[in-house]
């Protein structure tokens, strides 16, 4: 992150914003991005299939993909040759 986006955020949390990280990554990939802020705040992670508390370290709230959609897609992307990633 950037150290003017940084400041930025601390300058919000000061005017007594709360912030909350939102991405399409795994809490595992964005734990250094949590530190850095100092947050407090669970994330939602993984374009948001689940909500995640680090300082629990547990999964607050789940709604993944059904394990048969999932093996759907992956026949489907195997038929068409392309290579997917997904969390499941």
């Amino acid at each position: 992150m950037l150290p003017s986006s940084i400041e930025a955020l601390a300058r919000a949390r000061e005017a007594g914003y709360r912030l909350i990280i939102v991405t399409g990554r795994h809490h595992v990939a964005i734990h250094p991005f949590y530190q850095a802020l100092a947050l407090d705040t669970p994330a939602i992670c993984c374009n948001g299939t689940y909500l995640y508390d680090y300082h629990a370290k547990t999964v607050l709230e789940a709604d993944p993909m059904p394990v048969n959609k999932a093996l759907q897609l992956i026949e489907m992307l195997n038929e068409h040759h392309i290579h997917g990633l997904m969390y499941v």
